[in-house]
């Protein structure tokens, strides 16, 4: 992972000066809980009950080791299919890493199980995944449900929960027990369902919330299972963390200083924050940093209990598609957006353009040199008309989607420690689930 900023974002060293020292006190914090056990563990009492914590989850080699003997006790059954049920936070960072990285391990000659997510629900939509299933089933594929909810009583999960073990109830009417895994809070009420029904549980830490939960068993158990490098994500992760210890011009306090630098400004105060991603495999990384910024950034109140409407709007925008469609808003509209922009290393460099038209542009350049151009072409426009922007550039690996990950959230707690506000919380969230049981009669 490479992150370039200087010259590109409008801010210079002088202005990062008074800011950075900032960011220290949550870095020594971090650093503090990390160095209070000789051996860190997530589950540790002296760990347990600061949700500061949540960023060292890395770091716990033996929750870790916990996670990856139940995914190889799962997959020694061999699934066919793999169906990940929860929302948000609980199925946002596995289905990202799934879909990023689905290329590299096919090309490492690995066969992945089919894989779905069972996150919103809806008559059609829910009807279509429960047909598919049915077919799966009946075709006498081996289907591996994973129940992701931390309340244990989310909605959602909790409907697509029913209907998907309903339909293995039909095809195997003991057996489906061994196909079920649950991921939840001990003690929640699906934890006591699991235990009465007999499934695999793994716990979710107690002061792990869903947007930080990726390096838990919600991201690392669906991923160990359908053969994904969970150990070298934890060890990109730990690299960001180390590097935060050691330096403070670590990249998470830098783009949080920038960001805060940017969102404070005036005129022309940053309010929208653009991830423009160049490989449309990388969308759902880019909406699993949306609702990790949205969630913990967007507050109503300081830590004092002052107004302060605070955030940065995520958008996520895909190259190259989104030249067709945004681009004239951006360069043309208002100054009050800092883009992200992601490149990222293909896979595949040998796919060129054909040479058997001789009007067709760029014959025999390899596609991956093509986007690479029109993402530095759109780098140089930005930059010409002076609108902030920085580049991270990501090796398509388990270790750098692993560092970039655990450098986003680090950036996102910082910047609330500079904002003066809870990352942590939800309080508008939990507004509207209180409306919805009063209307629904829960």
């Amino acid at each position: 992972m490479q992150l370039y900023w200087q010259k590109k974002c409008n801010v210079t060293t002088t202005d990062l000066i008074p800011i950075l020292p900032k960011t220290e006190t949550t870095i020594t914090a971090l650093n503090a809980l990390k160095n209070r056990v000789p051996l860190f563990s997530i589950l540790d009492p002296q760990i347990v009950k600061t949700p500061l914590s949540t960023l060292l989850l890395p770091l716990d080699a033996e929750y870790r080791t916990t996670i990856i003997n139940a995914a190889k006790k799962k997959s020694a059954l061999k699934p066919d299919v793999v169906v990940l049920i929860g929302i948000g936070g609980s199925n946002l960072g596995a289905w990202a890493l799934h879909d990023a990285l689905r290329t590299k391990l096919i090309a490492e000659g690995k066969e992945l199980p089919l894989f779905y997510c069972a996150d919103t629900i809806g008559g059609d939509k829910t009807s279509e995944l429960l047909k598919t299933l049915d077919h799966h089933l009946t075709s006498h594929k081996r289907v591996e449900l994973i129940i992701v909810s931390k309340s244990g009583t989310t909605l959602e999960t909790s409907i697509n929960a029913a209907l998907c073990t309903d339909l293995l109830k039909k095809h195997y009417a003991t057996a489906y027990t061994e196909m079920i895994t649950v991921i939840t809070d001990r003690n929640s009420p699906l934890w006591h369902q699991a235990e009465n029904a007999g499934f695999l549980s793994l716990e979710i830490p107690p002061q792990v919330g869903g947007r930080y939960s990726v390096f838990s068993a919600v991201g690392l158990f669906p991923l160990a299972l359908m053969g994904f490098d969970v150990d070298a994500l934890c060890a990109g992760a730990s690299k960001v963390i180390a590097d935060l210890s050691a330096t403070t011009t670590a990249s998470a306090s830098l783009t949080a200083s920038i960001l805060y630098i940017l969102n404070r400004r005036t005129p022309h105060a940053a309010v929208i924050h653009d991830t423009f991603l160049f490989d449309s495999s990388f969308e759902l990384l880019g909406k699993w940093y949306r609702q990790l910024s949205a969630e913990s950034l967007g507050k109503r109140y300081t830590l004092s209990k002052e107004l302060i409407q605070a955030g940065l709007l995520p958008t996520v925008s895909i190259g190259t598609v989104d030249l067709h469609s945004l681009f004239q808003f951006y360069l043309g509209g208002p100054r009050n957006n800092i883009t992200t922009f992601i490149t990222v290393e293909q896979i595949n460099t040998q796919l060129a353009v054909p040479n058997t038209d001789p009007e067709l542009p760029a014959a025999n350049m390899p596609l991956s040199q093509v986007v690479d151009a029109l993402a530095q072409s759109v780098q140089q426009v930005y930059e010409d008309d002076e609108r902030p922007f920085m580049t991270i550039h990501l090796q398509k690996t388990e270790w750098d989607l692993g560092a970039f990950m655990q450098m986003k959230m680090i950036e996102t707690v910082l910047l609330a420690g500079l904002l003066d506000i809870d990352p942590f919380d939800q309080p508008e969230v939990e507004r509207y689930k209180k409306e919805a049981r009063l209307l629904l009669k829960l």
